[in-house]
């Protein structure tokens, strides 16, 4: 197939691959997310009782949010984008580029709170089995490696994000893997 030229314009038509089970199950995991795994015990500690009402209000606002994004997501049922599309659409100038760089950022910055949040996940759970000596001591060559619960942390956040773009690309979904 040819490349079109410069001067053509190329239509990209959208289809709704995502089942209701599929973005349910992706809106609930990125709404709720690492900080009920990683947060609770800081926040139960420096708030106390209040924690509760706290995480009220969080889930209150997490409520508008989701409504909002369900708004958006009924007025433009064919267009591709998220939040950038919609906030390029509406906003003038450079708004849907810098929407996007925060969305990652966002994206990026509570990937990184899910891969801590394993991390330490792993070193309790290696404590509450009495495995002596975490961080690990790994012989390597002449001398040893260890391994923190950062590094483990890592790997298994890694495997996740290969087993869920392996089973997305199967499904025509994805990073083609």
């Amino acid at each position: 197939m040819a490349e079109p030229s410069p001067s053509e314009t190329v239509r990209i038509k959208v289809t709704p691959d995502l089942g209701l089970r599929d973005v349910v199950i992706l809106g609930l995991t990125t709404m709720v997310g690492a900080g009920v795994l990683v947060l609770s015990g800081t926040i139960a500690r420096v708030a106390g009782v209040a924690a509760i009402l706290g995480i009220g209000m969080a889930a209150f606002v997490v409520l508008l949010n989701s409504l909002a994004y369900a708004e958006l997501a009924g007025a433009r049922s064919n267009a591709a984008g998220g939040g950038y599309g919609w906030v390029r659409a509406a906003l003038p100038g450079p708004s849907g580029f810098l929407s996007g760089w925060l969305s990652w950022a966002g994206h990026l910055t509570a990937a990184a709170l899910s891969a801590v949040g394993i991390g330490l996940l792993a070193d309790y759970l290696l404590d509450a089995v009495n495995v002596p000596g975490f961080p690990l001591i790994v012989p390597l060559g002449g001398g040893t490696f260890n391994v923190s619960e950062k590094a483990i942390a890592i790997v298994v956040y890694l495997a996740f994000v290969v087993a869920g773009a392996r089973r997305f690309s199967s499904q025509g979904r994805g990073i083609p893997w």
